[in-house]
This record gives structure tokens, sequence and C-alpha cells, in this order.
């Protein structure tokens, strides 16, 4: 959902763990309809079919986000994502966005922390027009996935997720 001023507002798009999912690969290929970046998820071992997804906790979406072990935990608290958890930088996390982050080479992951410290400070609305922003072309406003290094549409370096989780 775009709202007046063009920012992505979708409360699907606030990652139950601290991801914005506004900024996933399978979800800019899905909404952009970009071909190069679906060949590029069909080369990672995604079929055609799994590269739809509308957002963590929509009823949309990719085959791993469905065994997502947050979506139970938040579930048996009665919270809805992880900053309200009073068990903030539980093992769980940890293991997410150190362990996995490394073992996975995903470093977006290693985001999650820092995301939901600012989710817990400013909010979800707040939260999801920052990072419009941060996942958007600074030049043209194309919206940008974690791991793009230039912008597609008119070629402006873009600091990703790997350069920002080499700088926490």
């Amino acid at each position: 959902m775009l709202s007046r001023e063009g920012i992505m507002t979708s409360k699907h798009l606030v990652g139950i763990c601290g991801i914005y999912c506004g900024a996933c690969m399978v979800y800019r290929a899905c909404k952009d309809n970009d071909q190069d970046l679906i060949q590029s998820l069909t080369k990672m071992g995604f079929s055609k079919g799994e590269v739809r997804c509308e957002g963590c906790t929509s009823d949309i979406i990719t085959p791993k986000c469905g065994t997502c072990m947050f979506k139970e935990c938040v579930k048996s608290r009665g919270i809805s994502y992880c900053f309200e958890c009073p068990d903030l930088g539980c093992e769980k996390l940890i293991d997410l966005s150190e362990k996995r982050a490394r073992i996975e080479n995903k470093p977006h992951l290693r985001l999650c922390p820092k995301n939901l410290e600012k989710l817990k400070e400013v909010g979800t609305e707040e939260w999801l027009a920052q990072q419009d922003r941060r996942w958007s072309c600074e030049s043209c406003g194309k919206r940008l996935h974690w791991y793009s290094n230039a912008c597609p549409s008119c070629g402006t370096e873009f600091y990703n997720a790997i350069r920002e989780a080499h700088a926490l």
C-alpha cells in the first residue's frame, strides 16, 4: 500500500524479527516484475512460483518464511513483533543475527537487532517510512533490495546491507 507521499506503508513489510521485507530480493522481484532478479533467484534455488511474497505477515509468503520460528514465538507470547517482547535480544535473535547471518552468508540478518531497537523507539509507521527512504535510490527513487550494489535504473552506487552490516 502506498501512502500519500508514495511510501510503502504496508504493515506486512515489518518483519517480525526486524527485517524490512520491502528490501527483500523476492519481494522486489515480485513487485517490480524484475526478470533479471527473478532469474538470479532461480539460480539460487527458488522456483519461479516461489518468487511471490507480500511481506512476512501477509498470506502470500515464500516457503522459507512460512517456517519462520519467530512467527510461532510471538504468537505464543501474544505479541506481533519481537520488539514488543520483554526478552528482546533472546538467543533466537542472537542466533539469527550472528550465526545464521554468517553461516548462510546473509548479512541483512545482522541488521535485525538495530532495526528492532528502532522499531521500539519510533513505532511501525515511522520505521516503515524510514526504511522506504533507506532502501530507495537517492537519485531516482527506485526501490532497491538488500544486496543492490547500484541502482539498475540510473546507476547510482548504493549503500547495501553488506556494507551496512560491516559497519556495525
